[in-house]
């Protein structure tokens, strides 16, 4: 089995300014579906945000974090922020960042390609138990 290549430092968890962040050109969604967006933002306004942004500070963009993994959540925060007319100065969501551009780029790709979808019976019985 191939070995994966270990990042040179530590990631962080750190909790960033909306207005401080980006949609980086590692991130591989480039234009999700508008409804998709709402959809997020209403499921994430009714039981909060379940995984952090990842992103990185790139070089390019100094003082700015670009989001590399979960644009469509950053999409989402915004919307929401904006909705509720906060400050994106004051609202802070949370962000692993990368220590590197190499961790960066892995999980970029990492996010969607580990992803699976549910099988429809799994699909159903998850909104049985919600109901």
């Amino acid at each position: 089995m191939p070995q994966s290549p270990t990042p040179s430092a530590e990631a962080t968890t750190a909790l960033v300014p909306l207005a401080d962040c980006y949609l980086h050109s590692l991130n591989t969604r480039s234009e999700p579906p508008p409804a998709d967006i709402e959809a997020l933002a209403a499921s994430i306004e009714a039981i909060g945000l379940l995984q952090n942004l990842n992103g990185w500070f790139d070089p390019a963009q100094p003082g700015k974090l670009g989001i590399v993994a979960g644009g469509r959540r950053l999409r989402a925060m915004i919307l929401l922020a904006m909705r509720e007319d906060r400050s994106l100065d004051e609202t802070r969501v949370p962000v692993k960042v990368a220590p590197d551009e190499e961790t960066a780029r892995l999980w970029a790709s990492a996010e969607n390609a580990a992803r699976a979808a549910l099988h429809p019976a799994d699909e159903v019985r998850a909104y049985g138990r919600m109901a």
